[in-house]
């Protein structure tokens, strides 16, 4: 990956600082890579709206609510109230668990029911300040929580800075680093091999020229791997092309990455034990393309 090739220059800056053009493109490449992964990062954020402020407000949503829960829990099994009962089973870990739309809709719904009954309520310790806070927070959260059309217009426009960012530091490492590196070989060939041994693991991932894929009719599709319940990023799915035999696994940093997909408008499979299949339609892969789909696997053990 391109973070190998920088790692392998870094080590090396006494060397590439000989040539000036070659330092100038490496602080290119350097910055191009902190931009990528700044963009990558982004890229996540924007599947879920989820930020570090939000996530706390969640936090705060759920403590505020399972406290409301538990105390009218009390009252509707002493009332034999099975529907309010039902109403607020919630505990604070399954609401912090919820997806941010259902846990708006959910909290609505207990505010509603149980702001309702809140006079039979202050005997088991729920007060007019717990309905306020539980208010306050419920409109914070909607505030902080994007749409989905603002979600995944943002995404789209990160998606495509991903491409250009990429295409550039290929471009500096083909038109540039690869050639400069050349004339280090003769003095420094330890180095130059440690170099083409990294570049040998970019051009696995993904790093191949873009022209040679024009001319081959093929292109490439990469992408990260990971699950709708937090987030977290995904080892060991299998990603599918149908109607190929082409298929790869994503790695310990949930990413994938299959190139020399030969053009044509395809159906990807992802699947892994414990979670649904997920498939996304016809994605279309021309000659040169460089497509990021991304997949997102929701859990196949039903919530409680």
């Amino acid at each position: 990956m391109i973070r190998v090739v920088v790692l392998v220059l870094k080590n090396e800056l006494a060397i590439i600082s000989t040539i000036s053009k070659l330092l100038a493109a490496y602080n290119e490449l350097k910055l191009l890579l902190t931009k990528i992964e700044e963009t990558a990062q982004n890229q996540m954020f924007d599947t879920t709206g989820l930020t570090m402020d939000k996530s706390v407000v969640k936090g705060l949503l759920a403590n505020a609510l399972a406290k409301v829960c538990s105390a009218t829990m009390v009252f509707a099994s002493e009332t034999s109230n099975l529907l309010l009962k039902k109403t607020v089973k919630y505990t604070e870990s399954k609401l912090v668990r919820l997806s941010d739309e259902i846990l708006i809709e959910v909290s609505g719904i207990i505010y509603k029911k149980c702001n309702s009954i809140k006079a039979d309520l202050v005997d088991y310790g729920i007060i007019d300040d717990d309905f306020t806070l539980l208010s306050n927070l419920r409109d914070t959260f909607i505030i902080l929580n994007p749409s989905v059309d603002l979600a995944i217009d943002k995404r789209k426009v990160d998606t495509a800075l991903l491409s250009s960012l990429i295409n550039e530091a290929r471009n500096i490492l083909n038109e540039k680093i690869d050639r400069l590196m050349l004339v280090l070989a003769k003095d420094h060939p330890k180095f130059y091999s440690l170099y083409k041994n990294a570049r040998g693991i970019d051009d696995y991932q993904g790093k191949t020229n873009k022209q040679q894929n024009i001319k081959d009719g093929v292109g490439f599709i990469m992408g990260n791997i990971t699950a709708l319940f937090d987030e977290s990023i995904i080892e060991g799915a299998t990603i599918y092309i149908m109607g190929t035999d082409i298929k790869e696994t994503s790695d310990e940093d949930g990413f994938y990455y299959i190139d020399q997909v030969p053009s044509g408008t395809y159906t990807i499979k992802i699947t892994l034990d414990t979670y649904k299949e997920l498939f996304i339609k016809n994605v279309v892969v021309k000659p040169g393309d460089e497509l990021i789909i991304d997949g997102v696997l929701e859990s196949d053990t039903p919530s409680i």
